[in-house]
């Protein structure tokens, strides 16, 4: 993880979690620093899940967020929300265009026969894991020795947007409900990337518009590439409240 510019912690109080101002690093190996197109942010989340899992037994949920995102909801709302969930919430997504490209980024075999084509995943790095699957990714080896492998091209190698979709989906299915909780638009989008709402849009018609607009399930296809329109019901359960929780500002969520 890096540093922060500062060595000064600030000054505890409300908003301020034990995750801020530490430098989490694996037992024997110093803090790197991660890169895309590397297994290196499997690895630090990995690490992440591993350390808060330790912290405090009593942990059930684990969110990996991007920095950029805001919340649409007010946190005791989106606490509520989640902590009612039986399932995981992380995108699940299989006939993705160019998903056959992204698993054979390290050569045409080299996933096999721990991970068959048939078996693997696209989804956002971001996700909110409940304390059974956290445990699962963390000890995992079977689809880690894969994905760890260095790619052949870097413009097919993603693997943080496949282990934990790849991992959860081949173990426990049904304990995910295959959405991300961030809201992303992909109209507009570039290199790889979702768009990027500017300071001069956020606003309160914004934050009205996007709790009202619908994400997008596993595979199922949006007409406007944003994931809104209305609501939907998944195994009982308002997938609409469960996961328009966060947006992004002037940065990206998922990618």
């Amino acid at each position: 993880m890096p540093t922060p510019a500062s060595t000064t912690p600030p000054r505890v109080g409300v908003g301020v979690g034990v995750w801020i101002w530490r430098r989490v690093q694996g037992p024997s190996h110093p803090v790197q620093a991660h890169r895309r197109h590397t297994p290196t942010l499997i690895a630090a989340a990995r690490r992440l899940l591993a350390h808060a899992l330790l912290h405090d037994q009593s942990n059930s949920m684990f969110a990996l967020l991007s920095p950029s995102c805001i919340p649409l909801h007010p946190f005791s709302y989106t606490y509520r929300t989640l902590i009612k969930s039986r399932r995981s919430f992380i995108e699940i997504l299989k006939d993705e265009p160019g998903a056959y490209e992204r698993w054979a980024a390290r050569g045409e075999e080299a996933m096999l026969p721990e991970v068959g084509y048939e078996e693997f995943r696209i989804g956002s790095q971001f996700w909110v894991l409940k304390r059974k699957h956290a445990r699962i990714v963390v000890g995992e080896r079977r689809v880690w020795s894969k994905l760890k492998l260095p790619c052949l091209r870097d413009y097919t190698c993603y693997p943080e947007e496949h282990y934990f979709a790849t991992v959860l989906s081949m173990v426990d299915p049904r304990g995910c409900i295959p959405c991300t909780l961030t809201h992303v638009d992909w109209n507009g989008g570039h290199g790889g990337h979702p768009r990027m709402y500017m300071s001069s849009e956020v606003g309160s018609e914004l934050i009205r518009r996007l709790r009202q607009s619908r994400p997008r399930y596993g595979d199922e296809r949006s007409s406007n590439g944003s994931g809104s329109g209305s609501g939907v019901r998944v195994g009982g359960e308002d997938m609409t409240r469960l996961c328009l929780l966060e947006s992004s500002h002037q940065g990206h969520c998922t990618s």
